[in-house]
């Protein structure tokens, strides 16, 4: 029997607890000012000197230590087949062509 393919898309509450490094200078300049911090995250640094704003992306980045995703029970969600290019594989959790090594978009 072929393999089937399934996309899960959840409609709900997602919870993420990420944990990740800090030097100790970071901890000791935000240690106590933690909304601030959060504002910082959320791109409104203000005064906040550069080497102690925040240095990822999204917050989501920083989890060397730990990561850890759940979904609410009551959570709804939809389940739909995915029919693969014939000429495409999955490899490492991306799907790619079976002659290269490009990424489908």
């Amino acid at each position: 029997m072929a393999k089937r393919y399934f996309r899960i898309t959840v409609h709900g509450v997602i919870s993420e607890l990420k944990i990740g490094g800090v030097d100790r200078e970071f901890l000791e300049y935000w240690n106590g000012n933690e909304s601030e911090m959060m504002d910082a995250v959320d791109d409104d640094g203000g005064d906040v000197p550069e080497e102690m704003m925040p240095h990822w992306e999204h917050w989501s980045e920083v989890d060397d230590v730990c990561s850890i995703n759940s979904i609410d029970e009551d959570s709804e969600y939809d389940l739909d087949e995915i029919n693969p290019h014939p000429g495409t594989k999955f490899s490492d959790g991306d799907l790619v062509w079976k002659r290269g090594k490009k990424t489908i978009s």
